[in-house]
């Protein structure tokens, strides 16, 4: 995570998350972010925001500068982009429960995107 501690991909999950994959130069981010903070808050979801660029600081600066206060993990060897065959920034995922990747988005997410993702998990 962003205070340098290990985090197991198997402690994310029993619950359904959505994972977003972005950095802090990359536009796309930063114009979806205040739509992945909007979703957390409408649909109580877990998000986790995971960083395969930046140091530490700057995840914390930009997250501290978009309000953000999900969990934010980094990537620095890139093993998750390799693992998921990420070549296009910002990446969205929603996992379930128990790991399978029930959908991706690639590029830039919308709020009417999130809703239409999240919506059917809000009415089970």
């Amino acid at each position: 995570n962003v205070d340098g501690q290990e985090v197991s991909t198997q402690s994310l999950l029993n619950k359904p998350l959505v994972i977003n994959v972005w950095y802090s130069t990359c536009e796309p981010c930063k114009r979806e972010m205040p739509a992945l903070v909007a979703a957390r808050e409408k649909y109580g979801i877990d998000i986790i925001g995971v960083n395969p660029r930046d140091s530490a600081d700057a995840a914390r600066d930009f997250a501290d500068d978009y309000g953000i206060t999900y969990a934010l993990l980094r990537d620095p060897n890139g093993a998750s982009l390799v693992a998921l065959g990420i070549g296009t920034f910002p990446m969205t995922y929603l996992v379930a429960g128990d790991g399978t990747i029930l959908e991706q988005h690639a590029g830039e997410i919308t709020a009417d995107d999130l809703d239409r993702m999240l919506a059917p998990l809000a009415a089970e």
